[in-house]
């Protein structure tokens, strides 16, 4: 979607030398795509951090065989980053 949007502005600048008020619709156009890609990605993010969907360990008959990867704290982040200092 980016990359139509982009495309969409490219085209509208060309535009702009003969078709004024053409150039403007798909100067709107695409910037509409832009946003609209731009809020997709977003929501997109925010939805795979959210609990439940990968906070969850996999499970194979009973027993947990994989656990959920997670970011460290910024304590153990900042107590990492003294010690490779030193």
């Amino acid at each position: 979607m980016l990359v139509t949007a982009a495309v969409l502005v490219v085209a509208a600048l060309f535009l702009s030398i003969f078709l004024r008020q053409f150039a403007s619709i798909v100067a709107v156009t695409g910037a509409v795509v832009f946003a609209s890609a731009l809020v997709r990605g977003i929501m997109e993010r925010r939805s795979a951090r959210s609990p439940g969907g990968r906070g969850t360990p996999v499970m194979w008959r009973g027993q947990v065989i994989e656990l959920p990867d997670q970011r460290p704290s910024l304590r153990q982040r900042l107590r990492d980053a003294l010690r490779r200092r030193r």
